[in-house]
């Protein structure tokens, strides 16, 4: 889900705080979805200003909440708050997937 805000997050936003922002707005968000991934998730798009446009053309996303709709509500919690409890964690895995991802793209463009 990290990697996907990463790819959402705003142009309008400074790409330097990109995760520092997906971090704060996990454990911001989290705490204030009240228990329902769905709310968190429309809180983390806000976060990081994510264009409508591109959170719904996104099939990453789609494909995302999707599998989060198959999961029990008990499994959704848990997953609530480990992106509370977790959010430095989850920030360093997401960022280092990137940084892989990243090189893979540059070595396709040699």
């Amino acid at each position: 889900m990290c990697l996907i805000l990463a790819e959402l997050f705003s142009d309008d936003l400074d790409r330097k705080t990109l995760w520092e922002r997906i971090g704060n707005g996990l454990s911001v968000c989290a705490i204030k979805c009240g228990g329902d991934w769905e709310l968190l998730l429309e809180g983390l798009f806000n976060f990081i200003k994510a264009d409508p446009g591109k959170v719904a053309s996104n099939q990453k996303i789609n494909a995302w909440i999707e599998s989060m709709s198959l999961h029990p509500q008990e499994w959704k919690n848990e997953f609530i708050r480990i992106c509370e409890t977790k959010r430095m964690f989850l920030v360093v895995k997401a960022r280092q997937r990137w940084n892989i991802g990243k090189e893979a793209r540059n070595d396709q463009s040699l």
